[in-house]
């Protein structure tokens, strides 16, 4: 290996120059300084330049070794015996020596050839002669691959700093930061005054580690960081010490601010602002100030309280705050904000009452049009205004519905069915709500019952039997269950129709069931009715095929009980 013979024949010129003189083994050179290695973060095919921190002691030549996961032996040169005259000054006094190989070609030379980097390599400059084995002192520094081909270096540097944590405490905020080539990662032991505080403290993700100390005495103290890596990818470092002195801690004080008078005020009328401070007998003024800006000179504080009176001239919103300023060892304190408008626009109050009975009531509402429980008969001129003699008023020839037109519904032409024995026609009922607030909590049952169908001159009819529905609830807050009643077939006839079939008869559209108690049913129902339900559905309508041609209306009622 060509590193080796250069190893070699450093070797044998010294036994020749010493022949006779060698007496004792060679003592292992002190470190006296550190390498910073460049580039910071690299690779495999990166040329490693070494900057020592500072000057050989003595001797005349330099070498520089590579120790490391499958490096040949423990150390292996990377820069052969050299004159340290070859090689250019620092900043620092020390020596700048670019490797003689990169660190593929270092790894190519090994026996085995080392084509994989793993974890942690040192390099050492070590202070020499050219001949002979004794060294005068090393300057130290390593890379860390985090991958087979990537590394970074793995020097760290650390400040440290403290202040008084606030002017109410006696204790200190400490802070120190960790830098490298990449963000170190390890924990950070502060001393206060040359003592260890606290338990070390994690660095975050920013290279930043925090701590708050117990109380500390007041006067100056000097903090020192040490960080500890948690990982060989870093090295350890020292912060210079730095220094803060902490005083005696101030009592905090409160203010409160209030005023005499509220929102709207008219100009001319004088404000009374009250400033209170606390702790009690705490001495010192207050200023009161007005959008920002002072309201006179500064009042002296008597009982905890200071007060100033403003006399607005016109028109204004103002923000009101008060700040004290205590004498002695207490912090400032400012008060709350007092706004008030201050306005020439009249203003009056009014009482709003409203009364709420206990009885309640269960009132139905069909599209909108309400009936009360109990039950009565519906409004005259509920039906077409020109409609039957079968309880509306009206003029034959019309169905247009001028005075209550909500709960009409309108069913198309009949048409004749697939059989051919009957006509037939269908439709949908207008929202039906039922709202109940009778106190106590009732159940309820809802039913339908349909009267024969006339015509406009009250003289030809059809069966109500031949009406029958689906009904349905859409929806309901009422917290026991409410069931729809069953579906009711229409009488088929076809050409005679029984007196009760149908709704002709009166029939369940809806009822309260106990959620969790006895089932209710259409006749005996449970449960609250407490709340507002919406019930709806669909119509069918059969007609006989001998039907007289005309315009005919039926009542369906609709009762809760």
């Amino acid at each position: 290996m060509k590193i080796k013979k250069l190893v070699a024949i450093s070797v044998t010129l010294s036994l020749t120059a010493l022949v006779g003189g060698l007496n004792a083994s060679p003592a292992s050179a002190a470190v006296i300084g550190s390498l910073a290695l460049t580039p910071a973060t690299g690779s495999n095919s990166s040329v490693v330049t070494a900057n020592s921190s500072g000057a050989c002691d003595n001797g005349t030549n330099i070498k520089m070794t590579v120790a490391g996961t499958g490096v040949q032996t423990a150390s292996e040169n990377i820069v052969g015996n050299s004159g340290i005259a070859g090689y250019a000054t620092n900043g620092n006094g020390g020596i700048t020596v670019p490797s003689a190989y990169n660190m593929t070609d270092f790894g190519n030379l090994q026996s085995p050839a080392l084509t994989s980097y793993s974890g942690r390599y040192d390099f050492t400059l070590v202070c020499k002669n050219s001949v002979g084995a004794t060294t005068y002192g090393t300057f130290t520094g390593g890379i860390y691959f985090t991958s087979s081909t990537v590394y970074h270096t793995t020097a760290t540097s650390i400040t440290a700093s403290g202040a008084q944590t606030s002017a109410t405490t006696d204790t200190a905020d400490l802070t120190a930061t960790v830098s490298g080539s990449v963000t170190p990662v390890g924990t950070v032991q502060f001393k206060v005054d040359g003592s260890n505080v606290g338990s070390p403290a994690t660095v975050n993700g920013s290279g930043v580690a925090t701590l708050t100390t117990p109380t500390l005495s007041v006067g100056s103290h000097t903090v020192d960081a040490t960080f500890i890596p948690s990982t060989t990818a870093f090295d350890g470092s020292a912060a210079t010490q730095g220094s803060f002195s902490t005083v005696a801690k101030l009592v905090a004080t409160t203010t409160t601010l209030t005023a005499d008078q509220g929102s709207p005020v008219t100009p001319g009328t004088a404000i009374t602002l009250t400033a209170a401070t606390g702790p009690a007998s705490t001495p010192g003024s207050v200023q009161f100030k007005k959008n920002g800006s002072n309201l006179g000179s500064p009042v002296t504080v008597a009982s905890n309280q200071a007060q100033y009176v403003y006399t607005p001239s016109g028109e204004e919103t103002d923000a009101f705050t008060a700040t004290f300023t205590p004498t002695g060892s207490f912090t400032d304190s400012t008060s709350n904000t007092v706004n008030i408008e201050v306005s020439n626009k009249p203003s009056s109050t009014e009482d709003i009452v409203t009364k709420i009975t206990a009885q309640g009531a269960l009132v139905i509402s069909v599209n909108g049009c309400s009936y009360a429980s109990p039950p009565q008969a519906a409004p005259l001129n509920d039906g077409p205004s020109t409609g039957p003699s079968n309880g509306a008023s009206g003029t034959v020839g019309s169905t247009d519905n001028t005075v209550n037109p909500c709960n009409d519904v309108i069913l198309p032409t009949p048409t004749l069915n697939g059989a051919g024995n009957l006509l037939q026609t269908s439709g949908t009922l207008k929202p039906v709500t039922i709202t109940d607030t009778r106190t106590p909590d009732q159940s309820w049952s809802f039913t339908g019952q349909v009267d024969d169908f006339k015509d406009f001159g009250g003289v030809h009819t059809l069966p109500g039997s031949g009406l029958g529905w689906t009904p349905s609830v859409t929806s309901t807050n009422i917290a026991d269950n409410v069931f729809a009643g069953a579906t009711v077939a229409s009488d088929a006839g076809p050409i005679t129709f029984s007196s009760s079939a149908g709704l002709k008869t009166a029939r369940a559209f809806a009822y309260t069931s106990s959620k969790t108690g006895t089932v209710g049913t259409s006749g005996a129902a449970t449960g609250s009715g407490l709340g507002t339900t919406v019930l709806g559905g669909s119509l069918t309508l059969n007609v006989p095929t001998n039907a007289v041609p005309g315009v005919y209306l039926a009542h369906l009622t609709l009762t809760a009980i």
